[in-house]
């Protein structure tokens, strides 16, 4: 641990490579698709998960793992049908983000559908371009539109016709881990599930949360679990001191602070409650409410 000059919080920073923002939408869809190879009876190592460019790449990193290529924009459904047509046995799982979809995702899906290649497409919708800069694409909401209209990307790919569209919150981990589970075990056609939950940061921009998460710090035994399942930048290992304690939030900006205490805390400057890591925690250290309840509870 650490400790600032003027007694400040102590912190030891979680080591981590790239990986997705605090909140991130995407995070939800990587650990359901990780739940979900385990429970459909298969080894990590036996379903190839294949990406592509923007965001979606983060998969690759720890503490997902998943992806095991990328190559260009929209290539990771013609590579998915290549590993089919190669002979592979178990299931094969493309992943993109919705702007690479609507620029070169389509071509890939309706060959897939043509020639009945069984696999499933990830498409994970956060209605922006993110890692490039926040542009707008087809199917933002029409109220960040310049011109024009927003594109429904549901309606487009239902229009295309794969065998069974799935729509899933991916902040919803149970409904999403079964959905990918009875994907992985239909072994025809193909399957395409729609994981749709806006970027946390254009969210966090508009002061848009999902909820409260906080923790309390005597039930902490720092098992490290949140940590290492989900990786998420607003976690961190802190002991902290009385002192400390910020008026900024009711936990103050780190939530987690006991005197002479070693406990996961979060970063109440980062966590936008999307309440991920409370699915982790084994003494229910971590809690998670709805945005509506906490502003009635506070007010």
């Amino acid at each position: 641990s650490t400790k600032s000059d003027e007694g400040g919080l102590g912190v030891v920073s979680a080591p981590r490579p790239i990986t997705v923002c605090a909140g991130c939408p995407h995070r939800g869809t990587y650990l359901a698709i990780d739940a979900a190879v385990k429970k459909a009876g298969f080894a990590k190592d036996e379903v190839m998960v294949t990406g592509d460019i923007g965001c979606t790449i983060l998969g690759m990193n720890p503490p997902f793992n998943l992806i095991w290529n990328e190559v260009s924009m929209g290539s990771s459904i013609g590579l998915a049908q290549g590993y089919v047509h190669s002979g592979l046995k178990a299931p094969v799982i493309a992943t993109m983000g919705d702007s690479t979809f609507f620029h070169g995702g389509i071509p890939g899906l309706i060959n897939a559908i043509q020639h009945q290649v069984p696999l499933t497409l990830v498409v994970m919708d956060n209605g922006w371009t993110g890692m490039t800069g926040m542009q707008v694409n087809a199917g933002t909401d029409g109220a960040f539109q310049a011109e024009g209209r927003r594109v429904d990307i549901e309606a487009v790919i239902r229009g295309l016709g794969p065998d069974r569209i799935h729509v899933v919150d991916p902040f919803d981990l149970k409904a999403m881990t079964e959905t990918l589970v009875n994907c992985l075990k239909e072994p025809a056609g193909v399957n395409v599930v729609l994981a749709q939950r806006e970027c946390a940061i254009q969210s966090a921009r508009r002061g848009v949360t999902v909820g409260v998460t906080t923790i309390d710090p005597e039930k902490c035994v720092l098992c490290k679990r949140c940590l290492k399942m989900t990786g998420c930048p607003a976690l961190s290992i802190q002991t902290s001191e009385p002192t400390n304690l910020s008026s900024k939030s009711p936990q103050g900006d780190f939530a987690g602070s006991v005197e002479g205490k070693k406990s996961i805390a979060i970063d109440m400057t980062l966590c936008n409650g999307c309440g991920l890591c409370v699915s982790f925690c084994p003494t229910n250290a971590l809690q998670w409410e709805p945005v509506s309840e906490t502003k009635e509870g506070a007010a």
